[in-house]
């Protein structure tokens, strides 16, 4: 095994673990007090079961008190993950805390008929150290 993280100051925060979802949610808030740079976002989704029309589309928000005035971030927004006729998908975008506010959180918003993804949520990033 490779270390990647050689002063040890990766981060790494489960914002859900992986299960069945069947309906559009909102992370928790994230605080990205901190943070240094760049953070991974990190989406685990098996296609979805159901119909084949159904869709998953997951995207990053931000927010200056991680409770009101959430709004997207730019670029941060995952391919679409599709139903049946979909293949399993794990991808990963890179999202800028400086052009974020301190809190950001994932929007899992999935439409179809009996839809069911079952999916999982993390980011990984540099703390800065005291």
């Amino acid at each position: 095994m490779i270390n990647l993280d050689l002063d040890n100051t990766l981060t790494q925060v489960n914002v859900a673990k992986p299960a069945a979802v069947t309906a559009t949610r909102q992370s928790a808030a994230i605080d990205l007090l901190g943070y240094i740079g760049f953070i991974l976002a990190v989406l685990h989704a098996a296609k979805g079961s159901g119909n084949a029309d159904n869709t998953l589309d997951v995207k990053i928000q931000t927010s200056v008190d991680g409770s009101t005035g959430w709004t997207d971030v730019t670029g941060a927004t995952f391919t679409q993950v599709l139903g049946t006729g979909g293949v399993d998908s794990c991808q990963a975008i890179n999202v800028d805390t400086r052009k974020c506010n301190r809190y950001i959180r994932f929007v899992d918003t999935i439409a179809g008929t009996t839809p069911s993804f079952v999916m999982g949520e993390q980011i990984f990033g540099q703390k800065a150290t005291v």
